[in-house]
């Protein structure tokens, strides 16, 4: 097993495809594809599945994938630091987010981390829940994973996770909307058409056991696979949706009539990572994440 084939492997993985690998990493596609079939042959099993021009990961070649990311990494390290002098190293952190951290936390601990490390580059990946987020983190797609957990939910995967932030559900409604000043109740919000994702579960899982409506049409004209778009659609009238506390100067910004919710319905954000496979990089980006958090909740607790 070679270190080429394993840089190859890698790519390819991340990619996709070794076309895309190729050009990534001016490399023929031929010298590639040997590579990869030359490595296959040495573990003795598929690592990838061919479908058409893309390839996918067998579980062999999942099972392999965490092991070659940590090589890889390593060797690339190694001469930049012998040169140096220094701990410190430019590096790779994939980072998975779902579609409500993409804008939150999730993004200003990116930020910071790369302030922090201007030689180190972050690759983000998307899931649509939490679940398939710990998954690609388990099966080592991804590094690091940020998701949103009702407050005090059981534990359904063995990573290890870290309490990032909390973040209130608001209610948002048209321009010009007529409503209350006071908090508004979850059954009042359920007269109106609601604009919400397209998953079944949308992305606020504390909801789920307050609305029983969720899945009618006539109660949810609209699903956008965005949050994004959910305020867009809102600004253009077609309905009353949901924002956290974290998007609310941005629903304000578009016209949208901010309301607090009754009950409050709280989300905790929480980084997750498998410490068998910590690596310097996620150690750092979780050390980084640790004091971010921190930082946080004492300017809460000053406001």
């Amino acid at each position: 097993m070679e270190l080429q084939q394993l840089r190859y492997f890698v790519t390819v993985s991340e990619q996709g495809s070794i076309s895309a690998a190729a050009t990534l990493l001016r490399a023929s596609q031929t010298t590639i594809s040997e590579s990869l079939q030359a490595l296959e042959r040495n573990v003795g099993t598929p690592l990838f599945f061919r479908l058409g021009s893309g390839m996918s990961l067998t579980s062999a070649g999942y099972a392999l994938l965490s092991t070659a990311r940590r090589v890889t990494r390593m060797a690339a390290a190694t001469p930049w630091k012998i040169r140096r002098g220094e701990d410190t190293m430019p590096d790779r952190l994939t980072v998975c987010l779902i579609d409500s951290t993409a804008s939150g936390a999730g993004v200003r601990c990116i930020a910071r981390f790369l302030r922090a490390h201007p030689r180190a580059s972050v690759v983000t990946k998307r899931a649509p829940d939490p679940t398939e987020a710990a998954d690609l983190v388990h099966r080592g797609v991804a590094d690091v994973a940020f998701v949103v957990v009702t407050p005090g939910a059981a534990r359904t995967n063995e990573l290890d996770s870290l309490h990032i932030d909390t973040e209130t559900v608001l209610a948002v409604y048209p321009p010009g909307s007529t409503v209350s000043a006071e908090a508004v109740s979850l059954a009042a919000l359920t007269e109106q058409p609601l604009v919400l994702t397209s998953a079944e579960s949308d992305v606020y899982p504390a909801l789920a056991e307050h609305f029983s409506l969720l899945r009618s049409p006539q109660r949810v004209p609209v699903r956008a696979s965005r949050r994004e778009d959910r305020l867009g659609l809102v600004a253009a009238g077609l309905g009353a949706s949901l924002v956290t506390d974290r998007d609310r100067v941005r629903a304000e910004h578009v016209g949208a009539v901010v309301r607090p919710l009754r009950p409050v319905l709280d989300r905790d954000v929480l980084l997750l990572w498998e410490k068998d496979r910590e690596t310097g990089v996620v150690q750092e980006f979780v050390d980084l994440c640790r004091a971010e958090a921190q930082m946080w909740r004492e300017a809460a607790s000053h406001a």
